[in-house]
């Protein structure tokens, strides 16, 4: 608990006699980490891969850049697809070009993020 994790604790009955409601507890429990939320903000509806990098690029210190390098190992994708979703964020606006001109050597979250609920 001390490192932000979630303990959820199911007796070994209630798995055996109910598992769609243990099923269904854990399902309410994911919506309400990860879902839509409230609507004040904007949602945005993307893939869990791309949603999760713009999570923690979020994370980050404001205003750090990171690299597709990065991106490839926190997803845990090829060189080539994480490239392509990092150019993906780049056409919609979620990410910005922060050095290279003719390649994009680095990355970083854009304003327009700040007001979605990823």
């Amino acid at each position: 608990m001390l490192d932000n994790w979630i303990v959820v604790r199911f007796s070994y009955d209630d798995i055996g006699e109910r598992p769609r409601q243990c099923q269904q507890f854990l399902q309410q429990l994911l919506g309400k980490l990860y879902g839509l939320g409230s609507s004040e903000k904007l949602a945005l509806p993307l893939p869990a891969s791309y949603r999760e990098l713009l999570r923690w690029g979020q994370q980050r210190e404001r205003g750090s850049t990171f690299t597709p390098k990065e991106a490839q190992h926190l997803l845990g994708v090829s060189h080539c697809t994480a490239r392509k979703y990092l150019q993906h964020l780049l056409q919609q606006g979620l990410l910005e070009q922060a050095s290279g001109h003719t390649r994009i050597r680095t990355y970083r979250i854009s304003s327009k993020v700040a007001q979605l609920i990823i």
